[in-house]
């Protein structure tokens, strides 16, 4: 029914419903008024071209709100579309809005114009004033930057969705052209990776902070990884040493290192310690957790 709803409000038809509906609407008042009578015939006409013009265009938003609460794609959605709906707040989670949005910028058969409205909206929503305030929100806010953030670097590969990404990137992420370029340079050869290749994606990533902070712009995709709940340590500690090659542009992240100075694991306890060490005056507020582990058993710590 969902799906049924969204077909029959997509632009096109919201077009049909302008020209046809409101035709329609006007046709019925200029009748009551100029035959001075009512018409049973012309009143029901008036109420279902009336109900159709709501339901098409007034209420777009909120069949797209409810769509991404069912996880159904958003199609044939265009620049309005994306953008009333990704603000709209009563309809579903900002999160699933931010998933149906990231959908559609990471279709490649979805038209460039959707896109690139897409990665607009979803830089000005992400980084604007309602999600900053919500503290609760912080980790899942870092998760979906991350997201967006890979999404903007396959846009830099498709010509007419480039110029867009590459103003998201600088704008929001604060990315420079030269780091830009070097960024470009990595997802060409992160493209062609699958969903089973996420152990190859993640260490060509941690390979790329041996440029040091050139490759800042990934400190959002590398903190995600510092979240790993696996036995396999070496994850955590790969991101831990790939952020602090990052120095200060991995502050952002310092509360995340240090939840890590209670890790289970000595190795991983060891490098959330140096990796604090390097993000400078971001680190002064667990100045005092971190003296508390000069009493820990392991010699090395």
């Amino acid at each position: 029914a969902l799906q049924s709803l969204a077909d029959i409000s997509q632009p096109s038809c919201q077009k049909l419903a302008k020209y046809e509906d409101v035709l329609q609407l006007t046709a019925g008042v200029v009748y009551t008024f100029s035959s001075q009578r009512f018409s049973p015939i012309v009143a029901c006409n008036f109420t279902i071209s009336a109900s159709k013009i709501v339901v098409i265009i007034g209420g777009r938003p909120w069949i797209l709100g409810w769509c991404a609460a069912a996880d159904l794609p958003w199609n044939n959605v265009d620049e309005q579309d994306i953008s009333r709906a990704v603000g709209l707040k009563w309809a579903c989670s900002w999160q699933k809005r931010c998933k149906a949005a990231r959908l559609v910028l990471g279709d490649a058969t979805a038209p460039s114009t959707a896109r690139n409205a897409a990665a607009e909206v979803l830089g000005e929503f992400l980084f604007g004033d309602e999600l900053e305030a919500k503290p609760e929100a912080r980790s899942e806010l870092q998760s979906e930057k991350a997201a967006f953030f890979m999404n903007l670097v396959c846009l830099l590969h498709t010509q007419s969705t480039a110029e867009v990404a590459h103003s998201v990137l600088k704008n929001h992420f604060k990315v420079s052209d030269v780091e830009i370029e070097k960024v470009e340079a990595l997802s060409k050869s992160l493209l062609n990776l699958g969903p089973k290749e996420e152990d190859t994606r993640r260490s060509r990533i941690f390979g790329f902070t041996s440029h040091g902070r050139i490759a800042a712009p990934f400190a959002v995709v590398i903190a995600q990884w510092l979240k790993d709940t696996g036995n396999d340590t070496h994850i955590r500690k790969g991101a831990l040493t790939s952020l602090a090659k990052l120095e200060e542009d991995a502050a952002p992240f310092a509360e995340d290192v240090a939840d890590l100075m209670n890790d289970g694991n000595e190795d991983v306890r060891i490098a959330s310690l140096e990796t604090l060490g390097c993000m400078g005056q971001a680190a002064a507020s667990f100045v005092q957790v971190m003296a508390t582990h000069c009493e820990d058993k392991s010699l090395r710590v």
